[in-house]
């Protein structure tokens, strides 16, 4: 697997490579940085990215000017597309319709969630309905946040308090399979990709990981595998006891300031000693 981003040569965070999203042409890989650099020069490059080499980013920052020919058909172009930019009006409706859906998906989430589903409306498209939502920690990074699907496209939105967004999104084409590993407490969810990479969520009950699992295999040909035992388990890593006693403090300045409510901080701090 690439360790650095093939433009800037720093090293590919987890979120970079997440679900292998910036992955061009020639298997390179950019980092989320790099990719939105070029993309503000040509947003085709959004559009149709797997159909662009390292050489194309290259002479798209020298100022050429290049557009790729598409043979997708239009239901993978808006997969790869970004919605676009709603108004503060547009904003408020779609996000009552997102919070609507997802009421009537019984989805149990709590109120640490709430900084990922105010994001959805700037993610998902005008027409675009969630099939399933649930809380989710994405196993090699340690972040944990939401994790969706809908009828085209797998979805990981991640907001912290004290971080900006950060978000990974595949298409469902993409997607060789889906499994699910329950012989440990994280209940994993494993999703298998078409070019061989992986990516591991852990999510919160095994019925929860079950019926996301059947959910997303669903609308994969052929159909993945409902649930393994995997006895090469690797443990999730740990943020340190320090760096979760600082959050913890921070919290706590939150509350006192009334930016957070006292549920609002018994559920952060839940979240946070349950780390350690």
């Amino acid at each position: 697997m690439n360790e650095y981003c093939a433009l800037c040569r720093l090293e590919l965070s987890s979120m970079d490579v997440l679900l292998g999203e910036n992955r061009l042409a020639d298997n390179e890989i950019l980092c989320n940085k790099c990719l939105e650099k070029v993309s503000e020069i040509n947003q085709e490059v959004l559009n149709n990215l797997k159909s662009f080499s390292l050489d194309d980013m290259k002479k798209i920052l020298s100022g050429e000017f290049i557009i790729k020919n598409k043979e997708q058909s239009s239901e993978t172009e808006s997969v790869n597309t970004e919605p676009p930019k709603l108004s503060e009006e547009e904003y408020d409706f779609r996000l009552g319709q997102i919070k609507n859906e997802i009421a009537g998906l019984n989805a149990d989430l709590g109120i640490t969630t709430r900084g990922e589903i105010r994001a959805l409306p700037n993610i998902l498209f005008k027409n675009e309905k969630i099939t399933d939502i649930v809380e989710a920690q994405f196993i090699n990074g340690g972040w944990s946040g939401v994790l969706m699907m809908t009828e085209s496209r797998l979805i990981f939105v991640v907001k912290y308090l004290f971080n900006d967004l950060n978000k990974a999104i595949i298409p469902i084409t993409d997607i060789k399979f889906v499994e699910v590993d329950l012989t440990i407490k994280l209940n994993r969810l494993i999703v298998h990709f078409k070019n061989t990479d992986i990516a591991e969520f852990s999510i919160y009950s095994p019925e929860v990981t079950n019926r996301f699992c059947n959910k997303l295999n669903a609308g994969i040909k052929p159909k993945g595998i409902v649930a393994v035992k995997n006895e090469n388990y690797q443990p999730l890593p740990k943020e340190s006891v320090d760096d979760i006693f600082n959050k913890l403090e921070k919290l706590g300045t939150l509350r006192e300031n009334g930016i957070l409510t006292e549920e609002e901080f018994t559920e952060q701090k839940k979240k946070l000693l349950g780390k350690i």
